[in-house]
């Protein structure tokens, strides 16, 4: 991970704050979540499509 890359775990509406303070900090957001239909996932920069019980994927 790069030092302006943030993950933020979860890309439903309650991430979504975090989201947009993170990009509009200029830093590139990777969102986790295990829907890939969650409802900021379009939001992010890049999305991985993990399960956030799955801890070594993540």
């Amino acid at each position: 991970m790069q030092k302006n890359q943030l993950i933020i775990l979860g890309a439903g509406v309650m991430q979504g704050p975090a989201i947009r303070a993170a990009k509009s900090l200029g830093l590139e957001v990777i969102a986790v979540d295990g829907d890939p239909r969650a409802p900021c996932v379009q939001e992010a920069d890049h999305f991985e499509n993990i399960d956030l019980k799955d801890k070594e994927g993540i």
